[in-house]
């Protein structure tokens, strides 16, 4: 799995660092399209609920060891060049903990918002899947459709590994529904 992995990684970062492409813009007025990466923005709380390890892979093929996860994030509106910090936690159905921070931007193309995030953290496996180690590394990207009343409902693909820290790096791919609540 290592090239997804790699591919991962320079996606994600190809995304934050891109930012010094774009326009910068104000965020969109809630029905208004929009086109470029929002300089600040309203906090929002970001609720995902999805399947964890959708991808595992064994020689074999996919292992079929998919569980579901619960996910919740914290975005902070004010930003520097369009970048903003986040932290977050998540908890799958097998007992295994995340928690997280990082770096996040919000892309607007017409009525949606795509928003990549990279981030470290820490991985608690208990019962779950054992990502090698400890310390992990977060990248994820939603692409939502921002509503009238401001808040985003969409699709998230999230990746977790140790950035080969350990011995061995596993990781695992999730996938989820999510809903996006500005306060």
């Amino acid at each position: 799995m290592k090239l997804s992995r790699l591919t991962a990684a320079v996606f994600a970062a190809s995304l934050l660092a891109g930012c010094a492409m774009f326009e910068l813009i104000d965020e969109p007025r809630p029905g208004t399209p929009g086109q470029g990466l929002v300089r600040e923005g309203a906090n929002r709380v970001v609720f995902g609920a999805g399947v964890f390890d959708a991808l595992s892979e064994t020689e074999d093929g996919i292992d079929g060891q998919a569980t579901g996860v619960l996910q919740a994030d914290l975005r902070y509106g004010g930003r520097l060049l369009g970048l903003g910090p986040a932290a977050g936690a998540m908890l799958n159905a097998d007992g295994g903990i995340g928690t997280f921070a990082g770096l996040f931007a919000d892309f607007s193309v017409g009525y949606l918002m795509i928003t990549p995030m990279l981030g470290a953290g820490a991985w608690f496996a208990s019962g779950s899947k054992d990502l090698g180690g400890t310390f992990l590394v977060r990248t994820e990207v939603d692409i939502a459709y921002v509503r009238e009343d401001g808040i985003r409902i969409g699709l998230r693909w999230g990746h977790l590994s140790n950035a080969n820290v350990h011995n061995e790096n596993p990781s695992e791919e999730d996938f989820m529904f999510t809903v996006a609540v500005p306060f």
